[in-house]
């Protein structure tokens, strides 16, 4: 792969009260390498916390990043307007539940299920979907800005998948494809493997739209299923009909 310079890296952190899949505690703990990582490269980053932004503003220093803040509330993302249509699919998907198990085993609409709805609460989950199918949306976003050759998502906390993917940084930092890239995923749906995470999404500019619009009609079509769908089950469902356009990275 040759040298990615003009890819620029979008991010962003909320923290969402009683998240019972991450504590912010979580965020501390991998946001200060994941921006390492970046070093010398160029961000965007969206929040709406202040001590977030001035933590980032330090990292970014730094690392010699080029940081692009920016203001935004988990009510201002595009899908923000689904939320209640979120809410009714786990509340359709819990009808058919039986007892809790001890293990999810990596089942999606299990964890969503018990863990970001039940145990996190109406709002948190509302707040989490909204945030997870909202992160395409601001890569088309920082491009009507700044229209670069290359974008890729980075969760703020990836740094975490370091000693798991022993390709990810290398990755990352040199990926210069023309096509969409993901990594693979362990996690499954009603004991499918998925087949693809979204911690990393990576798109040259002139694939964007495409991926987005693919996205949108995709998402149209399952929000109101009976299972809590998340970003990483669209993106597998936009892969299985369209495999030449998503190049799966295999973790190494």
């Amino acid at each position: 792969m040759e040298d990615s310079i003009d890819t620029v890296f979008v991010s962003g952190l909320w923290f969402i009260d009683n998240n019972k899949k991450n504590s912010v505690n979580h965020y501390w703990k991998y946001l200060p390498r994941s921006l390492n990582i970046l070093q010398g490269r160029e961000i965007y980053f969206y929040t709406d916390n202040e001590y977030i932004k001035n933590q980032v503003y330090e990292l970014c220093r730094e690392n010699n990043i080029t940081l692009n803040l920016r203001h935004k509330r988990v009510e201002d993302l595009d899908k923000f307007n689904y939320r209640d249509r979120f809410l009714k699919s786990v509340e359709k998907y819990g009808l058919e539940i039986a007892d809790r198990p001890l293990d999810f085993n990596r089942e999606k609409g299990l964890a969503h299920y018990w863990r970001d709805y039940l145990d996190s609460g109406i709002d948190c989950y509302k707040s989490v979907l909204t945030i997870w199918h909202s992160k395409i949306d601001l890569l088309c976003e920082c491009y009507a800005e700044d229209q670069r050759k290359c974008y890729s998502w980075v969760d703020a906390s990836i740094s975490r998948f370091e000693s798991q993917i022993a390709n990810l940084n290398s990755v990352i930092l040199n990926n210069a494809g023309a096509t969409p890239c993901l990594y693979d995923s362990l996690m499954k749906k009603n004991g499918e493997l998925l087949e693809c995470s979204a911690h990393y999404i990576y798109t040259p500019s002139d694939q964007l739209m495409l991926l987005k619009n693919l996205y949108d009609a995709r998402f149209e079509l399952m929000v109101d299923e009976a299972f809590p769908n998340d970003e990483e089950i669209v993106l597998s469902s936009i892969f299985k009909s369209n495999p030449n356009l998503i190049n799966i990275i295999r973790r190494a």
